[in-house]
């Protein structure tokens, strides 16, 4: 049964073997739907990641906005 490294998904078809030869972390016994499980969770993580780089733009540009209101507000009193 091929085994493979839960770090950086190498794999290795020796049963006697228990770590990654790149990467030195432990092998697991794994099949290909797990795989393929591991797969759609980063892209998952992707679009995540993706969605809360947008909402922290929007953010940024929100308190500029009530920065620039608030500079307006002082110049004008």
């Amino acid at each position: 049964m091929d085994k493979h490294c839960i770090k950086c998904g190498k794999s290795s078809h020796r049963d006697q073997a228990k770590y990654c030869t790149n990467c030195g972390m432990a092998l697991k016994d794994i099949n290909g739907s797990v795989k393929i499980n591991i797969k759609s969770n980063f892209t998952e993580y992707q679009k995540l990641l993706r969605l809360q780089e947008e909402q922290a733009k929007q953010l940024d540009e929100t308190c500029q906005k009530i920065i620039n209101f608030e500079l307006k507000i002082n110049v004008q009193v």
